[in-house]
C-alpha cells in the first residue's frame, strides 16, 4: 500500500474513533442531563408538598380515603413522578447509580410509605397504577441490599407539640 492510499484509510479509521468518542460522550452528557432534569422536577415545591403529605397523612386505606381531593392529586402527583424515574431508569435513561446514590433511600421510604394509598388506587382504579414506580423501588431496594445500606425503616410522624411519635411498618 502506497502512502497515498494509506492516509485516506488512517483518516477515515481516526475520524471513526473521533466519532465513536463523541456517540458515547453524548450518551453520558444526555444521561446527566436527564437525571438533572427529574432530579429538579422531584425537588420543586408541589412535588416535595406531595411528599410531605404522603409520609404525614397516609398511615393506612383509611387515612387516604379521608385526604381531601387536593392532597390526594398532590400525593399522586408524587407517585407518579417516581414511576416516571422508574420509566427513565428502566429505558436507560438515567443510570441505576446515580439514582440509588442520590434518591435511593427516599425512593424506598416513599415506597413502603405509598403502600396503602396504592392499594386503594388500585381497588378504586380496577388497574395496577404506577408500574414503573415497584420496578423502581424493586431495583433500589435490591442496589441497597448489595451495598449494605438498607436502611430500617421506621416511621416518625409530627404531633400536636411537635414531639415525634414512632410508627413500626
Amino acid at each position: 500500500m502506497s502512502i497515498a492510499t494509506a492516509v485516506p484509510v488512517v483518516l477515515s479509521v481516526i475520524a471513526l474513533v473521533f466519532s465513536i468518542y463523541v456517540f458515547i460522550d453524548s450518551h453520558k452528557r444526555d444521561r446527566r442531563d436527564t437525571f438533572i432534569k427529574i432530579h429538579e422536577l422531584l425537588i420543586s415545591t408541589d412535588i416535595q408538598r406531595g411528599r410531605y403529605l404522603l409520609f404525614e397523612k397516609v398511615t393506612d386505606v383509611e387515612s387516604v380515603k379521608r385526604l381531601p381531593d387536593d392532597e390526594y392529586r398532590d400525593i399522586s402527583q408524587a407517585i407518579a413522578v417516581y414511576n416516571l424515574l422508574g420509566v427513565y431508569l428502566k429505558n436507560g435513561y438515567v443510570t441505576e447509580r446515580d439514582v440509588v446514590e442520590v434518591w435511593g433511600r427516599a425512593i424506598y421510604r416513599a415506597w413502603i410509605t405509598a403502600q396503602p394509598f396504592l392499594a386503594w388506587r388500585e381497588h378504586n382504579q380496577g388497574y395496577k397504577a404506577w408500574p414503573y414506580f415497584e420496578l423502581l423501588a424493586k431495583r433500589v431496594q435490591e442496589a441497597l441490599t448489595r451495598n449494605g445500606s438498607l436502611p430500617a425503616y421506621v416511621m416518625r410522624r409530627r404531633s400536636v407539640g411537635d414531639a415525634d411519635q414512632e410508627v413500626d411498618d
